[in-house]
């Protein structure tokens, strides 16, 4: 079973650098990316992942701040760069 991921970066370089890693692995299955962390969030309101990959510094809301919003969601794994 793959683990569905969300990118988070307001960089569009950033976001393929990561796609392109990621897509090496069997294990692990991009489900959406978001330019910023309202759009993340917008997303993570309707849908799962079970990691979400986030930019910390971002326009508006931030990797830490998403984060924070989401941080009594045990079964959700994030890792801010």
């Amino acid at each position: 079973m793959s683990l569905r991921i969300l990118l988070v970066d307001d960089e569009p370089l950033a976001r393929q650098r990561l796609l392109r890693l990621l897509a090496e692995h069997d294990d692990f299955d991009v489900v959406a990316e978001a330019a910023n962390g309202q759009a993340a969030l917008d997303w993570l309101r309707q849908h799962n992942a079970d990691i979400v990959l986030l930019d910390i510094e971002m326009p508006g809301l931030t990797g830490l701040d998403l984060s924070l919003i989401h941080i009594s969601e045990p079964t959700r794994r994030y890792a801010i760069s």
